[in-house]
């Protein structure tokens, strides 16, 4: 971490607490100290001449003075009562915000490059269109929907087969519209710009697709739905001719993956691995700890939301799938993408404190959850912290 003074904070809204910790280089005396500003969500931390700030994910209740624990340490760790509880409560339970780049935040203005080169590979269009593509057990659904159609007066087979859910109908990509799930973007090849088809193929059988440009992985060739499947990390968007570029790591488009796993099958341990013919045998056993959480840090601007993970490293991510079949759910990933999010991993664990970096056998991170654009609470939350931040 390098800072002198290093600080943490996560709300633990279940308890109604706010855990801090504070990371010193010497041992705490009797000049350490830790206030509370009058506005209750900044923190001070004197220690050995240095000052340190925080901007807390929630406002705390108590006087300006904290209690310390009393043990000489370097690693000091304290729990502030949270002012308002039943506001942190119904935060979290508000309706979740649409997955990254939904459907409904995209228009035929929408256009799509190359993360890398910046090559186009989507123009907008007038007659564009974007739809989600339904949620993970859609097809289990489908029983739901053979016992109740509708009737207009034809035979049941009739209805159903001109209502688009009979049995032979199966999902397609069509020119003129792209299908939107959590990870990936279903297109047409026509409605796609310097895209081609690599003779690489994936562990799932199907080739994949390259950058024309810069020759970047970005998706592969979905043959039993007649389209392309683009990943979301791999893209910039604009949302407009006038509107600036936006891009999405692999660890958030992951993290919505998780979530809507956890909420479709209600498992929460995973193995996350990718082909073992792209030279990496592997993978990472993942156990999501806390779904939702609020943090800050001295080193950072604004409170993040979260999902605490636990994670291991595992050496035949298969054989461990094998062995725990009905304990363990697979989640199939790129050599890229699965390289990148061990990466943002181990990069959080660094950046924890010492004592919240290890929970028995397991590494701890915080793997960031995507959120909307900036609202005027976000906005308030990075300008206080800014504030706390120059002191």
């Amino acid at each position: 971490m390098g800072e002198k003074l290093y600080l943490y904070a996560e709300v633990l809204a279940n308890i109604r607490q706010v855990t801090l910790y504070a990371s010193l280089q010497s041992w705490k005396n009797e000049q350490t100290d830790i206030t509370v500003a009058s506005n209750k969500r900044t923190i001070t931390v004197y220690h050995d001449g240095e000052i340190a700030q925080i901007f807390l994910p929630t406002k705390v209740a108590g006087t300006a003075k904290v209690t310390l624990p009393v043990e000489r340490a370097k690693e000091l760790s304290l729990r502030l009562e949270i002012a308002d509880p039943d506001t942190v409560m119904q935060n979290r339970n508000e309706a979740e915000p649409p997955d990254a780049w939904a459907a409904s935040t995209l228009t035929s203005q929408t256009s799509l490059a190359c993360h890398k080169c910046h090559h186009t590979l989507h123009d907008s269009a007038k007659e564009f269109t974007w739809k989600d593509l339904p949620s993970q057990n859609w097809a289990e659904m489908m029983d739901y929907w053979h016992c109740h159609r509708p009737s207009n007066g034809q035979s049941s087979f009739d209805t159903a087969t001109s209502s688009g859910y009979g049995p032979s109908d199966r999902l397609k990509a069509r020119q003129g519209t792209a299908l939107v799930d959590v990870q990936t973007f279903l297109m047409s090849p026509e409605d796609c710009l310097g895209i081609k088809e690599s003779e690489a193929i994936l562990a799932n059988g199907l080739p994949s697709l390259l950058c024309a440009k810069c020759n970047t992985t970005i998706g592969f060739s979905d043959k039993p739905h007649d389209g392309w499947r683009i990943y979301k990390w791999t893209l910039v968007t604009k949302r407009s001719d006038c509107s600036a570029e936006e891009t999405i790591s692999a660890g958030e488009v992951i993290c919505a993956q998780i979530l809507a796993l956890i909420e479709s099958i209600a498992i929460r341990k995973f193995v996350l691995h990718s082909d073992h013919d792209e030279g990496s045998d592997t993978g990472i056993l993942l156990w999501v700890f806390n779904p939702d959480l609020r943090y800050t840090s001295s080193t950072m601007p604004g409170a993040r939301r979260a999902m605490k993970v636990f994670y291991q490293i595992t050496p035949d991510p298969l054989r461990l799938l094998n062995d725990n079949s009905t304990s363990l759910e697979e989640l199939y990933l790129p050599s890229p993408a699965k390289n990148e999010l061990q990466s943002i991993l181990q990069n959080s664990t660094g950046s924890l404190p010492m004592p919240a970096r290890k929970f028995q056998n397991w590494d701890v991170a915080l793997l960031d959850r995507y959120e909307l654009g900036s609202s005027s609470e976000k906005v308030e939350d990075v300008m206080l912290s800014l504030v706390a931040a120059k002191g």
